[in-house]
């Protein structure tokens, strides 16, 4: 955290640097299953990411499904869906489907399956309306 603090101050917090170690960051502690930080460091690199005007890319989309996991592996499973469905929708919006068919299959069953989970009712026709795009593109 020492080399974040260095980086904001030296570089400016929107600087895409910045957002590269916050990233990176995140990526480190959800692989030590520490949550907390990891929920607390992807959600400060996506509202950089968009304060700064950087593009979307695959890394992003990574984050987004890396934060739903965390919320996932939180019991937060609403939230989880939440940047799920959010990240695909990018990764969509990207066309990163034709070069990448297991990801996008990955995504689409994890969504399926929380779609088609025994999650309260509500849950599951907020996600199947604001999907927007069909699964089947």
């Amino acid at each position: 955290y020492i080399a974040l603090a260095l980086q904001k101050q030296i570089f400016g917090e929107h600087d895409i640097r910045t957002v590269g170690v916050l990233k990176k960051m995140g990526s480190l502690v959800v692989k030590n299953g520490e949550y907390d930080n990891a929920n607390s460091t992807l959600t400060e690199f996506i509202r950089i990411h968009k304060q700064s005007g950087a593009e979307n890319d695959g890394d992003y989309v990574n984050s987004l499904f890396m934060l739903g996991n965390v919320h996932k592996m939180q019991g937060n499973d609403e939230e989880a869906v939440k940047w799920w469905k959010d990240g695909y929708e990018i990764f969509q919006e990207l066309d990163l489907e034709e070069n990448n068919p297991q990801v996008s299959k990955i995504m689409e069953n994890l969504l399926q399956s929380e779609l088609h989970s025994n999650r309260p009712t509500s849950l599951g026709s907020r996600v199947k309306r604001n999907l927007g795009r069909g699964f089947g593109r």
